[in-house]
């Protein structure tokens, strides 16, 4: 406010010595000699780029990892995005940001943000580091932003709108904000109150964002009680559309049904419609319902692309809560299945308290960490010992051998089977016996395996597992017989499952297949063994996963064949948000006719849309519960958005578009993904190289190439789009040197270059 500095003057205190006495204070004029530019007698700064990132050449220009410094997979996503959104990045690469340094913008960070950003983004675009931490950008950070000093896991939507606003007030070329008022349609045109609109705007806010990122939103607002009208045009920098929500969940169940002896089970997908609100327990009764099995005979669970049990939906032996179906990750037809598996009769006497799930898991010796095909599920009494284990369990998958397949004698008779008339195997009469006999107070009535059995209750060591044989059982005449399987409860070490009469209390085992126990699996089995994909496209790739043959449709689940590609548009979100909708309580808006507050409808458009659109797609669902008012239910929408990766053609969802213009069509060049649940997550992003047109998934410090398949995802939250190339734009005039000439970044040349704008990736 000095009249002094109003003249193009700055105030400089020179200090002599150590002493505060010993200074004073002058006026200095800006264009003076004494005035020297920055870091000509200093030099700059260093930051934690440079020493703690990880030097080496990058994937690709710009493909750079970001080193999560705690919770801050949220913030890399955005940044990520960001970096590739090229007018910006090219605007700071070439210095142009330095010159537009709001110091002085109270609503600003004194220019600290721009410069750590600046920084950032000097070093990510270096060619010198493959992955960079963003430490001194997270502390300014922080404090622009105080909800972001911690560590905790926050919303990269949120973080991306306060970031651009904090950008753009620091780039704020507005020295001196001159006081605006509202603008009121007054029932004028639209066209008239919108170029209104954006000029009271631009007075006070002219920067790189607004001349890139920021276009207008037409809102209509109507009187229920007098029909008065009103038109106001807002400022946007990103794009809120909601995903159209169903009514109900429909959960895509796999039933894996008892087989007879030596018989292969034969798979069925079922859709289960359930209403929102419902729990797992719900679910559960509802697909018992439709299939005629009895509750307490199924055990329901979603597999993972290792096709092993994930989390557990249903079991019948276990007293846990239900849960609500919003907490699991499978509400949609896209997501991963429920496997609902037949735990078939139970042994008389014994009630269901007496029983636990066990879970069988298929591996050999060269894939341990991963199943060759769907596991198993089998009901097991609690005081089980090892022989009974074995006896359930080869009941179980005797159907995965070739037909006429005989094991070794030695083998059954350790499971006291015996080989009946027709060739098959099954346990003896005594073998149920003993599990009716078994002491159910938790003690062991054979702690101790029998002297036929030896010491097979010691763990075999895992260069010996392929010499495992049954002399001690059979005799001499079966010592170079080699079991087909066998059972272990670790995945890593062969800690063997003896079968004997010892107590077992797992309920996870796992089936390691020997070299012989794989020549006799069936062919459709055999494929699974080298099958190691964790992305499957289509439902008939997930059935294939399992390596079960095939998999039969009931007409509840014809849908789901036909739901392959008919996912929820994008073009149907944004009808969504074009649709008229009533204000709540706290959202009312004063008619200037009934001079109160009303719940009026309202109606948004889009007027204009900027070079660069961001769409957020509104995952993350809030409402106040229907029984308890105070209550808020949170939820997250994870149905799958079909959007396209090049074209979007907006024309006739631009209300200000007239024709004659450049149309609005935009590419997609970066997503932001969370994948995850309300209560937490994990955030990634997807850029798109456009010098190169490839793909790259960025995930922290690992960076990847990823496939087109792969961008179009339940996970996608924030889309950034860039106009094409026609129509003109402030952006368009910067410096382009400081990246590779591309289609995008405009034809500008210059002898500069990121290396030597950043002095080597410091700020």
């Amino acid at each position: 406010g000095s009249p002094v500095a109003a003249r193009g003057q700055v105030l400089v205190e020179l200090r002599a010595g150590s002493i505060i006495s010993q200074r004073k204070e002058v006026w200095i004029d800006l264009d003076s000699e004494n005035i020297a530019h920055r870091y000509t007698h200093l030099p700059r700064p260093t930051n934690a780029y440079g020493p703690q990132g990880i030097e080496g050449q990058p994937l690709s220009r710009g493909i750079v990892g970001l080193r999560n410094l705690g919770n801050t997979c949220f913030m890399n996503s955005m940044l990520q995005c960001l970096s590739f959104t090229l007018p910006l990045t090219d605007y700071f690469l070439c210095g142009d940001y330095e010159g537009d340094l709001n110091r002085k913008n109270p609503l600003g960070t004194g220019g600290k943000l721009a410069e750590a950003y600046a920084g950032l983004i000097q070093a990510v675009w270096s060619d010198r580091f493959s992955v960079v931490p963003p430490n001194s950008f997270k502390q300014q950070l922080g404090r622009a932003f105080t909800q972001f000093s911690g560590y905790q896991q926050q919303d990269s939507h949120e973080f991306f709108s306060l970031l651009v606003d904090g950008l753009h007030e620091d780039l704020n070329r507005v020295r001196k904000k001159p006081y605006t008022g509202p603008v009121e349609s007054n029932g004028r045109p639209d066209h008239e109150v919108a170029v209104e609109s954006w000029d009271v705007f631009r007075q006070r806010n002219d920067s790189v964002v607004v001349d890139t990122m920021m276009g207008l939103l037409r809102s209509h607002l109507t009187c229920p009680k007098c029909n008065t009208e009103a038109v106001k045009f807002d400022p946007y920098s990103n794009w809120s559309v909601p995903i159209p929500k169903k009514t109900g969940h429909s959960i895509n169940v796999v039933l894996y049904p008892l087989a007879g002896p030596g018989e292969l089970p034969q798979l069925k997908r079922f859709v289960v419609n359930v209403p929102r609100g419902a729990n797992s327990a719900d679910a559960a009764k509802k697909f018992s319902e439709m299939t005629g099995i009895s509750l307490n005979d199924l055990f329901l669970a979603t597999v993972d692309s290792r096709k092993v049990v994930a989390t557990t939906v249903h079991d019948p032996f276990s007293a846990d809560r239900a849960r609500p179906i919003s907490d699991y990750a499978f509400k949609s037809l896209e997501d991963r299945d429920v496997i609902a598996w037949e735990l078939g009769p139970r042994v008389e006497g014994l009630d269901e308290s007496e029983y636990r799930a066990v879970e069988v898991r298929f591996t050999n010796q060269t894939m341990r960490s991963q199943s060759f095909r769907l596991s198993e599920v089998i009901a097991v009494p609690i005081a089980a010992t090892g022989r009974e284990l074995h006896a359930l369990v080869w009941n179980r998958v005797r159907g995965l051998f070739k037909e006429g397949y005989s094991p070794p004698a030695g083998f059954l008779k350790r499971l006291g089977a015996e080989p009946s008339k027709n060739g098959s195997e099954s346990p003896s009469d005594a073998q149920a016996q003993r599990v009716r006999a078994m002491d159910l107070d938790g003690k062991d009535n054979a702690s101790a395996a029998s002297d036929e059995d030896g010491d097979a209750g010691d763990p075999k060591d895992e260069d010996e597992s392929t010499a495992r044989d049954f002399s001690d059982d059979a005799g001499g005449d079966e010592e170079d017989e080699v079991a087909p399987y066998f059972l272990n409860s670790s995945a890593y070490s062969s800690r063997e499952i003896t079968c004997n009469d010892s107590r077992i209390f797992s309920s996870l085992v796992f089936i390691e297949m020997s070299k012989e126990g794989i020549d006799a699996l069936r062919d459709e089995f055999v494929h699974g063994i080298n099958n190691r994909r964790s992305y499957f496209e289509t439902v008939e790739e997930r059935d294939s996963m399992y390596s079960m043959g095939a998999i039969s449709y009931d007409a509840s689940a014809k849908m789901l064949m036909e739901k392959q590609g008919s996912n929820i548009k994008l073009s149907a979100c944004i009808e969504r948000f074009r649709e008229q909708e009533q204000l709540g309580e706290s959202d009312e808006w004063f008619c200037p006719n009934c001079k109160e507050l009303v719940q009026a409808f309202k109606e948004m458009d889009l007027w204009t849309a900027p070079e660069i659109l961001v769409v957020h797609l509104k995952r993350f669902y809030y409402e106040r519960n229907q029984y308890i008012r105070s209550w808020v239910d949170r939820e997250k929408i994870n149905d799958l958005v079909d959007f396209p990766l090049e074209g979007l053609d907006l024309t006739e969802y631009i209300r200000g578009y007239t024709e004659g213009e450049p149309a609005p069509i935009y590419d997609l060049y970066a997503v932001s993904n969370h994948i995850g649940g309300m209560g937490g997550g994990h955030y990634t992003a997807y850029v798109k190289d456009i010098n190169t047109s490839k793909w790259f998934l960025m995930d922290d410090s690992r960076t990847s190439e990823a496939s087109e398949k792969e961008i179009v995802s339940p996970q996608a939250y924030v889309l950034f789009y860039r106009r094409r190339p026609g129509a003109s734009s402030a952006a368009d005039a910067g410096c382009s040197s400081a990246l590779s000439p591309s289609p995008m970044v405009a034809s500008s040349t210059s002898n500069g270059d990121v290396n030597n704008s950043n002095d080597g990736g410091n700020d």
